[in-house]
């Protein structure tokens, strides 16, 4: 029996963070476990600074809760698959609170936070060999069809972020994830998302270890190991947007903002990283560039947050704004580039020029089919 919840406890790898309470006006508060401030680290950095003393969420961009604890949270695809879990089990997904969801989340769920009492009724991964089935299975749910395998896709695809339907798997036991095309999508959006990641190795962008998975019916899967995990254990990770606290649904962030968080949380490695994608982005016409596409993983030896791999490189059908701006320009070119005053960041401007051409060169080359 689910219950709707106000108060939950916050775990990282077995060790008690924090509390999560609703309070009055259904205010969220945070508090840090006194041995977790001792021992443990700032969750996120801006918002939840190490200290004792009570939290408040005081900005609605992430429905009254705190960016990091959203950022556990799937949207898009995974929220519709939690809703029809929950109206399978006779509950009204619209009664449903925030903190109740982050315990319905499974062991496929993003990030290292896990939340306690946990109300899900996880089981492992299935092993999945057609690809093209599983496809059409999600395809059934998003259209509200019966399906007997419903546990198992909810196993697999509740904890999912962005629109596109999705399945975790375990391959040479690691987890990784596999993408399915949306109705909108092409047939080809996995080779493409496939090609643009090779793009991006050659514009020497560190990506997460991908695949093209077979397809009868398509040009194939586009899958990706899952860099939250290693060694099996949960990674903690942030996204810009649960970093500042600022809705991804709302085109807010500046590439600036990006540079200026890894300057400060990273190191020159993260800023350069950055810098790269950054310019892989505008070249490539990566459009969908917003706050959740950043992420930052937090790494115990230093206790510094390094920008993760980069993640969900691709273009659309059709020519956008970016999501991200680039000192306010919503359709940067080199020249917005080649204007930044990268000294502020710890990087050497003639670098950073002849890095920005060079990687609008390899774009153009490999990506030509794709540009517009």
């Amino acid at each position: 029996m689910i219950k709707n919840l106000s108060k939950i406890e916050v775990f990282f790898q077995g060790n008690k963070v924090g509390t999560l309470a609703m309070g009055q006006g259904e205010r969220i508060y945070f508090q840090y476990e006194e041995k977790w401030i001792e021992e443990g680290f700032s969750v996120s950095p801006f918002s939840l600074p190490l200290k004792n003393g009570l939290f408040e969420a005081r900005n609605d961009n992430f429905s009254g809760l705190f960016g990091v604890f959203a950022d556990s949270l799937p949207d898009g695809f995974g929220t519709l698959i939690v809703d029809r879990y929950l109206a399978k089990h006779g509950i009204n997904p619209a009664k449903v609170s925030l903190l109740t969801r982050l315990t319905l989340l499974n062991d496929t769920s993003l990030g290292g936070l896990e939340y306690q009492p946990c109300q899900s009724d996880f089981s492992s991964l299935e092993e999945i060999t057609d690809f093209d089935r599983r496809r059409k299975e999600l395809e059934e749910l998003m259209e509200n069809k019966a399906t007997s395998d419903f546990d198992a896709l909810y196993h697999s695809s509740s904890a999912a972020g962005g629109s596109r339907p999705k399945a975790n798997i375990l391959r040479d036991n690691h987890l990784w994830i596999v993408k399915f095309p949306a109705f909108s999508d092409s047939p080809q959006c996995g080779k493409r998302e496939y090609d643009y990641n090779r793009a991006a190795q050659k514009c020497g962008i560190c990506v997460p270890r991908f695949a093209l998975l077979p397809s009868k019916k398509t040009a194939g899967y586009f899958a990706e190991e899952r860099f939250d995990r290693k060694d099996g254990k949960r990674v903690h990770m942030i996204s810009l947007s649960g970093l500042l606290e600022a809705s991804p649904d709302i085109p807010a962030l500046d590439y600036l903002h990006l540079l200026k968080v890894c300057y400060r949380l990273g190191d020159e490695r993260d800023v350069n990283q950055a810098y790269r994608l950054m310019c892989f982005n505008v070249f490539a016409q990566n459009f969908d560039d917003h706050g959740k596409n950043f992420s930052f993983l937090y790494a115990p030896k230093d206790r510094l947050y390094h920008l993760s791999p980069a993640y969900d490189l691709t273009t659309m059908n059709y020519r956008k704004p970016h999501e991200t701006t680039l000192n306010g320009e919503e359709n940067p070119t080199l020249d917005d580039i080649l204007s930044l005053n990268v000294e502020d960041f710890g990087l050497k401007k003639e670098v950073c020029d002849k890095t920005a051409r060079e990687i609008q060169g390899i774009v153009e080359k490999e990506l030509k089919g794709y540009l517009k």
